[in-house]
């Protein structure tokens, strides 16, 4: 009955193999669309944005400390990518497209190793497969462009928590100096790279540090007087963060994103379920549809239940398990505020613990087959009904996000087009409503436009840039009078360009 378990065990070389195997795949993946589709700009419009930071960092505008004093952004990614871009001369633009689908493979390696070091290979291994072949959260979120949100919450924050887990578990203070020593560095680290995740590690400190000191009070049976101390030090630290977080440059940028989120309180109140028009809390069916339905019950079943599991060994797993929890709880609780301008983003930063106590939890029912391939034909089934759906997209989506890559080669043509055309004003009237297009065409004047191009706007201008179709919506089309003034010659067809996704036509304004 052992057989298959007794082959692996003594055969460690073949779990590796399988894993860089598993590795190989998701790297394939993820770079298969913009290899694919040879994409000029990262999908989404945020990109955008982090362009501008990164170009007015390698233009010697702006400094490091200086962003973080003024309370922008916070700047770490974006001067990472500008260094790497004047290492290797490439544009930094082609680095963000190069990087970009980097970041998701990154964050599965970290979600192994926490895994694996904390628990166990095999649950490392099914936390892995999970993480990077089923959910789509944080994968949307590197193709909308959130790629500090995807780096803090998705790498640093767990890494953190690995080297706080360390520091409780090593009993030589060589040790805990050395694991507390690269926790402040990747405390820093996540201060550097995104505010709205930094605001989640303070919530997360605050609460996980008091869980803990009660935790290690009840389980080490500390005196009276100990637990009371320790309980003043810690009243102490909150004091000394809330007046850090009040005064510091450190903090700005947070402060900054918290004074907003505070201003919007005034509007919006705590979990409340409003109107669609209105900013409202995430209903709970749709929990299920973003961090996939299969993951986010059993996340939940596998949180008490991870308890229940450890109990014999508590002093190895519970610290791991209670900073996990916190973080489903807390964010749990995040998620249902209805103040925030995007209440699922705390919604999506749960996958990483569902993900991880889900893999506890399936891992302990293959535990507890003695026949593992009976145990494998079970989980393979069930697997097919619940998870299947969301695999089998996985690899479809390899170019699922292609049209929102904004900017094609045909755009690159139509552009061109414009360029080599002789305009005094150099004022063009488009439907195009993403940013990227004033990147290209940043000499000229460019207006969008929701309603029918009408004749009469059309004197304003000497280009015309329609897309018939955007993302996949139908964009503002093209009326009666349009096409009349382009058969009475009033306008010129330049050219038509074609993509999977647009149809682009150009045209000049004869006047």
């Amino acid at each position: 009955m052992n057989k298959l378990s007794t082959f692996f065990r003594n055969r460690p070389y073949i779990y590796w193999i399988f894993v860089a195997l598993v590795f190989l795949i998701l790297s394939l993946l993820q770079y298969y669309g913009s290899i694919r589709g040879h994409y000029i700009v990262p999908p989404g419009d945020d990109p955008y944005n982090h362009l501008n930071y990164i170009n007015s960092i390698v233009e010697n505008k702006t400094g490091f400390f200086d962003i973080l004093k003024s309370g922008g952004y916070p700047p770490l990614f974006h001067f990472i990518i500008a260094k790497m871009s004047g290492l290797t001369h490439l544009d930094p633009l082609r680095m963000l497209v190069l990087i970009y689908p980097l970041i998701f493979i990154l964050a599965s390696i970290i979600i192994f190793i926490f895994s694996y070091l904390i628990f166990n290979r095999k649950v490392a291994l099914i936390a892995l497969l999970l993480y990077g072949f089923t959910q789509n959260a944080h994968l949307q979120l590197q193709n909308d462009g959130g790629y500090p949100n995807l780096i803090a919450t998705g790498i640093f924050l767990p890494l953190l928590l690995l080297f706080v887990v360390y520091f409780f578990k090593k009993e030589k203070i060589a040790h805990k100096i050395i694991f507390l020593f690269l926790s402040i560095i990747f405390v820093i680290l996540i201060f550097a790279t995104h505010h709205l995740t930094t605001l989640y590690l303070i919530v997360l400190f605050l609460i996980s540090l008091l869980v803990m000191i009660i935790y290690l009070w009840a389980s080490n049976k500390w005196s009276y007087k100990k637990g009371l101390s320790f309980l003043l030090l810690y009243s102490g630290i909150v004091y000394s963060l809330f007046y850090s977080f009040q005064t510091s440059d450190v903090f700005a940028s947070a402060r900054k994103l918290s004074n907003m989120m505070i201003h919007l309180t005034n509007q919006y109140p705590f979990f409340e379920t409003t109107a669609r028009e209105k900013i409202t809390t995430m209903p709970l069916d749709l929990y299920g549809d973003n961090l996939i339905k299969a993951i986010f019950i059993f996340g939940l079943i596998g949180l008490p239940y991870s308890f229940y599991l450890y109990k014999k060994s508590q002093k190895n797993y519970y610290p791991a398990l209670l900073l996990l929890s916190v973080w489903v709880i807390v964010f749990f609780s995040i998620s249902r505020m209805g103040f925030l301008s995007d209440p699922g983003r705390a919604m999506r930063d749960m996958t990483i613990p569902l993900v991880i106590f889900t893999a506890i939890f399936l891992s302990d029912i293959l535990n507890r087959f003695k026949d593992k391939i009976v145990a494998i034909a079970l989980l393979t089934i069930c697997a097919y009904f619940w998870l299947w759906p969301n695999i089998s997209q996985r690899f479809v989506s390899a170019r699922l996000y292609e049209p929102m890559v904004r900017i094609t080669d045909a755009d690159i043509d139509a552009i061109k087009t414009i360029k080599n055309t002789p305009e005094k004003n150099k004022r063009i009237l488009t439907n195009v409503s993403h940013p990227w297009l004033n990147y290209y065409l940043s000499d000229y004047n460019i207006n969008y436009t929701q309603d029918y191009l009408r004749d009469a706007d059309l004197l304003n201008y000497d280009f015309v840039y329609q897309i018939d179709n955007q993302m996949g919506w139908s964009s503002a089309p093209i009326n009666y009078k349009f096409t009349k003034d382009i058969s009475n010659g009033k306008l010129r067809m330049l050219g038509q360009y074609s993509t999977p996704t647009n149809n682009i036509s150009v045209y000049q304004i004869i006047k």
